[in-house]
């Protein structure tokens, strides 16, 4: 009887046996798959930085030019407002001879008109004279 109940219990114990190394087969392969998954995360993530390297040079890269071209809008801005003080100076300068060129044509009118007359006194006084 104890044979028996002695070959039942290595019976047992070899059943939990095999459910112990079922259990250990897939807790290996629950935990290789892990490794691996874990091993692609750390392979995307770096990959993902290695993105995001390239992105941070390039935005890098690219505010350098946007200050660059700032900083040429800021000089433009300042030629053209100096143009346009010029610009602004001329159109006075301009307005100005324009009125002086008016009188000077109005005088030389009037000096050809005083001229003419003149001319016309001389030949009225010839013409007594002779």
């Amino acid at each position: 009887h104890s044979s028996i109940s002695t070959q039942r219990q290595l019976r047992e114990m070899e059943g939990k046996l095999e459910s112990e190394k079922a259990t250990h087969r897939d807790v290996s392969a629950a935990l290789e798959a892990s490794r691996r998954r874990s091993s692609n995360l750390q392979s995307c993530l770096e990959e993902e930085n290695r993105k995001h390297q390239v992105l941070q040079e390039q935005f890098r890269s690219k505010e350098l030019g946007l200050q660059s071209l700032e900083q040429q809008l800021k000089e433009k801005q300042a030629v053209v407002s100096s143009l346009s003080s010029q610009l602004q100076l001329h159109r006075t300068n301009s307005d100005s001879l324009k009125e002086e060129l008016t009188r000077a044509q109005a005088q030389q009118a009037q000096l050809e008109e005083e001229y003419n007359g003149c001319l016309k006194e001389v030949g009225d006084l010839i013409k007594q004279f002779q």
